[in-house]
C-alpha cells in the first residue's frame, strides 16, 4: 500500500491571484482554475468554470431585488449557478417568506422527510449533524437519496447569544461565533485527482458506496439500490446485464454452487477497463455512509483513493470560505459543489430547501 495520500502540492502559482495555489503536474488551465481564474469552457459564454480559494476575491453575486423583478434577473442567476455551481444572492428581507419566494423563483420546492421549505436551529430536532453546532468537513447533502437533491439555498436569519452555564459558572450569554461557511468545487478536485492520481480517481469512480439516513427513530432512507452508488458518477450508460445481476446479489439470491469467488463477491458496478463518460455528480458525505459491501481485492484501493480524496477536499487551496449573513443567501449545485461549516456558539436560525 502506498501510504503518500496527499496531493502534492505547488508553492502559490503567478496567474494573477495573491490567494491561488497550483498543483504539481496539473496543467495551467487546471491550475489557474485552482485559483478561481479559469476561464469558460466549451460551454460559451456560460460555460462551465473551475474554482478554488481564489474565487473569495469575486464570488458570483446577484441583487435579490433583480431576481425578483424580471425574468432577466433570474436568466442572470441561473447562469452563475451553471458557470460556478453556486452564487450569493443579496439584499433579500431576513424572513423566511422573502427566502421561500425567492427560492420559487428559480424552482418548485422538493419535499423530503425533513419536509419542504425549513426554518430551524440548533436544536437536535432531526438525529442530523446539520441540527447541531458542530463542525462538518465538505460534503454533498442527500447521498442516500437515488436522486440527490440537486439545487440547495442556505440563508442565515439570525446568529445571536444565547444563555451558557456549566457546573461552576452562574449563566452568562454565550457567542454568537464561528460557523463559517464552506465550499468546495467538487469538479475541480475530481479533475485534480483524476491528473493526479488516476488509479484513485477510477477506483473512486467504479466502487460503490452504501448510504442510509438513520437519525430519526422512525426514519431510514436508502436509495432504490441499496448497495449505493459510486462516489464519482458518469453519465455512461448503465450494464443491464451486470444491473440485473447485481439486483440479485444484494437480494440474497442463492448463487450456483460452481460460482466462483470472484462471482460470488459483491459488484462494483463497472470493470477497471471500462470508459467513463462525463462526470455529472459528486456523490460524498462521510457520515451517510453504511457498512461497505465490494470484492476483497478492492478494499484496500477504496481506502487508499478515499484518502486521497479527502486530501485534495481538505486542501486549503480548494477551500472557499464565508461568513453567512442574515440579508444574503448562498445557492449551490449539490451535484458538484460540496459544503460544510465551522463550529459555532450561540443560537443560530437559517432556512432554506
Amino acid at each position: 500500500m502506498n501510504n503518500s495520500y496527499a496531493p502534492v502540492l505547488s508553492r502559490t502559482t503567478s496567474s494573477g491571484s495573491s490567494a491561488g495555489a497550483g498543483l504539481a503536474g496539473i496543467t495551467g488551465d487546471v491550475a489557474a482554475s485552482h485559483s478561481g481564474i479559469g476561464s469558460a469552457g466549451a460551454g460559451g459564454e456560460y460555460g462551465r468554470i473551475l474554482w478554488g480559494r481564489g474565487i473569495a476575491a469575486s464570488p458570483p453575486t446577484v441583487p435579490y431585488d433583480e431576481v425578483m423583478a424580471s425574468e432577466q434577473g433570474v436568466l442572470k442567476w441561473c447562469n452563475k449557478i451553471a458557470q460556478y455551481g453556486f452564487s450569493f444572492v443579496s439584499g433579500i428581507p431576513p424572513t423566511p417568506e422573502a427566502t421561500q419566494a425567492l427560492i420559487e423563483r428559480i424552482a418548485f420546492i422538493r419535499p423530503t422527510h425533513y419536509g419542504g421549505f425549513w426554518d430551524f436551529t440548533s436544536n437536535l430536532a432531526h438525529g442530523d449533524t446539520a441540527y447541531t453546532n458542530l463542525a462538518l468537513g465538505a460534503h454533498t447533502d442527500t447521498t442516500y437519496f437515488t436522486d440527490p437533491a440537486g439545487l440547495q439555498l442556505f440563508h442565515l436569519l439570525s446568529h445571536t447569544r444565547t444563555e451558557g452555564s456549566s457546573e461552576n459558572e452562574p449563566q452568562e450569554k454565550v457567542g454568537p461565533q464561528g460557523g463559517e461557511s464552506l465550499l468546495v468545487d467538487g469538479f475541480l478536485a475530481a479533475k485534480v485527482l483524476r491528473e493526479v492520481h488516476p488509479d484513485a480517481y477510477r477506483t473512486l469512480s467504479r466502487v460503490r458506496v452504501r448510504t442510509h439516513s438513520a437519525g430519526d427513530d422512525a426514519t431510514l432512507v436508502r436509495p432504490l439500490l441499496s448497495q449505493g452508488y459510486p462516489i464519482l458518477q458518469h453519465e455512461a450508460p448503465p450494464d443491464l446485464r451486470r444491473f440485473d445481476e447485481e439486483l440479485a446479489f444484494f437480494s440474497g439470491e442463492e448463487q450456483s454452487a460452481s460460482s466462483s469467488a470472484d462471482a460470488q463477491a459483491a459488484p462494483t458496478g463497472g470493470e477497471k477497463d471500462e470508459p467513463l463518460g462525463e462526470l455529472v455528480m459528486v456523490r460524498y458525505n462521510n457520515d451517510d455512509r453504511s457498512t461497505l459491501r465490494v470484492r476483497d481485492e478492492d478494499v484496500e484501493p477504496f481506502y487508499d483513493a478515499l484518502r486521497k480524496w479527502h486530501a485534495i477536499l481538505s486542501s486549503a487551496d480548494g477551500e472557499y470560505w464565508s461568513q453567512l449573513v442574515p440579508g444574503t443567501a448562498v445557492i449551490f449545485d449539490n451535484h458538484r459543489v460540496l459544503h460544510g461549516r465551522a463550529a459555532f456558539v450561540g443560537a443560530r436560525r437559517l432556512c432554506g430547501a
